[in-house]
């Protein structure tokens, strides 16, 4: 998936449809749809000269004659979203997992819209950047402990799990060892971090059990 600023020097100026505005000033829709299909924003405008409503509005039933890179499934991500804001519409790509790509800025950020609906348009066939995004979710899933959601890769989320509690234990045990070194009277004791390192094994056992009772 690119991503994309409506704002961009290279299109922010070209009129959007046969409207008196400009990409840069009301091209968030097309933009998202482009960074979906890995199409810039000029490119997508031209392709729905001719299937604007009005002049310089998507209608979503056109999305798939047009955008033939995009397919119509509900529920899947990432996808186009429309969300509130105070004057007009505004539309992001929704990344599924609490963050979107807002074409204003063409930056990945948590979301901090109201989210009005999804239109579940997403790349045809799980593009090489749906499962790039689709690995980044697992991970994100895993490393939070979020694991009330079910999704694909659960072998990808076990090996997070057991990176991260390596690393935990790689760094008790160097801990141990400068306390060996050296007197650190601020420092806990080994004990205290005995204590920490069992409670990460335990939680990933409980963590990696929930998930195979899953499969």
């Amino acid at each position: 998936m690119l991503y994309l600023s409506q704002r961009d020097d290279r299109w922010k100026n070209i009129k959007l449809g046969s409207c008196n505005v400009t990409i840069g000033s009301d091209g968030c829709k097309i933009t998202s749809l482009g960074m979906l299909a890995e199409k810039y924003p000029n490119d997508v405008n031209n392709r729905f000269k001719g299937h604007y409503l009005s002049g310089c509005l998507v209608a979503d039933a056109t999305i798939p004659s047009v955008m033939p890179e995009l397919e119509y499934k509900k529920g899947a991500y990432p996808c186009i979203a429309e969300v509130k804001v105070p004057v007009g519409q505004h539309f992001v790509v929704d990344l599924g997992n609490g963050y979107i790509v807002d074409p204003w800025t063409g930056k990945e950020i948590k979301n901090p819209y109201v989210k009005l609906n999804n239109r579940w348009y997403v790349p045809k066939g799980g593009t090489m950047a749906d499962i790039n995004w689709q690995e980044r979710y697992d991970a994100e899933v895993v490393k939070n402990y979020k694991l009330t959601v079910d999704g694909r890769n659960k072998d990808a989320r076990i090996a997070v799990l057991e990176a991260e509690v390596k690393a935990a234990k790689d760094e008790r045990d160097a801990y141990k060892k400068q306390l060996e070194n050296y007197e650190c009277p601020k420092c806990p004791s080994i004990e205290e971090s005995e204590v920490v390192k069992n409670w990460l094994v335990k939680l990933y056992e409980e963590i990696k059990a929930w998930i195979f009772k899953k499969r």
